[in-house]
């Protein structure tokens, strides 16, 4: 019995090595289950324009209204952004360089951006504050 699985066992096993040696791919299998689907998503972020250095983007992405106020080379200017708006704030005067002002759920914060550039009003969990972002961290 010993002798008959052992002969068995290297049949199958010189059987397997000739295969491979031929360089024959086994036949490809039939898929069993619904075809696929076909999906067109639109992509996730929507590409948008470049700014000028006198401008820049700011974006709510989040679902509750927010409030800051920027400086407009004269005076503060005050703005509010619905959930998921986004605005473009410009400045002559201020040669590129902006100074946004919010409170940040603990103090006002002004936080400087250069111009040209969106950023994001957004909450952390990391400082448990709101923060002005030029990008957002998944």
């Amino acid at each position: 019995m010993k002798l008959a699985k052992l002969l068995i066992l290297t049949l199958a096993t010189s059987s397997l090595a000739l295969t491979a040696d031929a360089g024959e791919r086994p036949a490809p299998r039939t898929p069993i289950g619904p075809p696929p689907l076909e999906m067109n998503l639109a992509p996730a972020v929507t590409a948008r324009p470049p700014l000028p250095a006198d401008k820049i983007r700011i974006v709510n992405p989040g679902v509750q209204p927010l409030y800051f106020a920027f400086w407009e080379g004269r005076s503060w200017v005050t703005a509010a952004l619905g959930p998921r708006q986004e605005t473009v704030l410009s400045c002559s005067m201020c040669q590129g360089a902006f100074s946004i002002t919010f409170h940040n759920s603990k103090e006002q914060t002004t936080a400087k951006v250069r111009g040209g550039d969106t950023y994001h009003l957004v909450w952390s969990n990391q400082t448990n504050a709101w923060v002005l972002t030029s990008h957002i961290a998944r």
